[in-house]
């Protein structure tokens, strides 16, 4: 069993992290095993859309205190984070963490989150970065890519940084205080398909929380390894920007005009608004090392083509 560098006093203050499951291909044994050495905290796997998985024996034997919460009728992302949040609300938990289950953990995962919400008492949220498949090994153009374009907001940057809009942490790599939770009622955008971290993220920061991404608290990811795996994260990821104009204020007209209005002024600015887009995405890697700078213009380019996707959801609202 691994040692703990948190303070004796924090062993009565449960801690949670829970993974999201909805990929029998996904093996999650190394993921069990590595967050099981950590005695400060239960683990929840929601499955979503499986009634069981076939590993479950074996990672009974890793941790015989696992916890199940499945789902036979796929339920999406934000439905699951949200039956999480409620599960560490009633179960009285101090903090919940969640990771995904295509992440990998250092040994200090779980330690380090425990550290810093009792060292900033008054961040609700905090999150850690995550190390794309480029940071870790030789890696094809569209895995590079996706790295750039995915985790822009999770750079490691060894240091406490404060997250201010439009950036947010991953809830690849994100915990929150419970007694947040249950003062302010904040849940996932049900409507979210991936961008949920970011509403959430905005609805803390319009209530003037504070957000903190910490050093040394990274975990590793596996990224798209080919375009049409890339290409279709991204759209998704472009779809979520649609819901949120539509949430913003779109939602509130009614007239057939101001739809119209903002198809013709949203289609005029598309190469600023990729542009604007793009310039956030390079920032913070720019901090980091100068390697982004040849993928500048693939990533300009590639917002652009993302910019119609968001549009398309206007033709397909309900």
């Amino acid at each position: 069993m691994a040692k703990s560098s948190v303070p004796k006093e924090s062993l009565d203050q449960k801690v949670i992290t829970c993974i999201l499951y909805h990929d029998q291909k996904r093996d999650i044994k190394n993921l069990i095993e590595i967050l099981s050495q950590n005695e400060l905290t239960d683990i929840l796997i929601i499955l979503d859309g499986l009634s069981d998985i076939k590993e479950k024996n074996q990672l009974i034997e890793l941790n015989k205190d696992l916890k199940f919460l499945s789902f036979d009728q796929k339920k999406g992302i934000s439905f699951c984070r949200n039956e999480a949040l409620r599960h560490a609300k009633k179960n009285e938990y101090f903090i919940l963490i969640f990771i995904d289950s295509d992440a990998t953990p250092t040994s200090n995962f779980v330690n380090n989150h425990i550290k810093y919400h009792k060292e900033y008492k008054n961040v609700p949220i905090l999150g850690g970065a995550v190390i794309p498949s480029f940071l870790q090994k030789q890696t094809n153009f569209w895995q590079t890519l996706d790295g750039y374009m995915s985790w822009f907001c999770s750079v490691p940057l060894n240091k406490v940084t404060k997250i201010n809009f439009p950036y947010h942490v991953a809830t690849t790599n994100f915990s929150t205080k419970v007694n947040f939770l249950k003062k302010e009622n904040i849940e996932f955008d049900k409507d979210q398909i991936t961008g949920e971290d970011a509403d959430f993220c905005v609805k803390a920061l319009k209530l003037n929380y504070p957000i903190l991404l910490i050093p040394n608290t990274e975990v590793y990811h596996n990224d798209r390894e080919n375009f049409r795996d890339f290409f279709n994260h991204q759209i998704e990821w472009a779809k979520h920007h649609y819901i949120r104009y539509n949430k913003i204020f779109l939602n509130y007209f009614k007239s057939k005009f101001i739809w119209i209005f903002f198809v013709i002024i949203y289609t005029i600015f598309i190469p600023v608004i990729a542009l604007v887009i793009t310039i956030l995405n390079i920032k913070p890697w720019l901090r980091k090392d100068k390697k982004i700078i040849p993928f500048i213009i693939p990533i300009y380019f590639a917002r652009i083509i993302l910019s119609f996707y968001t549009l398309r959801g206007i033709f397909n609202k309900k």
